[in-house]
């Protein structure tokens, strides 16, 4: 196990657990809630979810790649 990788996830993962829990409170709600035209809120909420995606792929690709060693490699390839 790569301890390096082992503790990217980590922080990954905590940064997915920040921006689910704490902004959608502090960003998504006063966006929805601002006179902005749909359009853009719809925009907005797009944004915001493949945001959380990429922080969810990224927390679980390192968790797969922090596996055994020399898995790293094949897990880089493999994206």
């Amino acid at each position: 196990m790569s301890i390096a990788i082992a503790v990217a996830s980590a922080l990954s993962a905590l940064t997915l657990i920040a921006h689910i829990l704490g902004g959608g409170t502090e960003i998504m709600i006063p966006v929805l809630a601002s006179e902005l035209i749909p359009y853009l809120k719809a925009i907005m909420l797009v944004i915001w979810h493949a945001i959380t995606m990429i922080f969810l792929i990224n927390s679980l690709a390192l968790i797969y790649g922090a596996g055994k060693p020399g898995q790293s490699k094949q897990a880089i390839s493999s994206l």
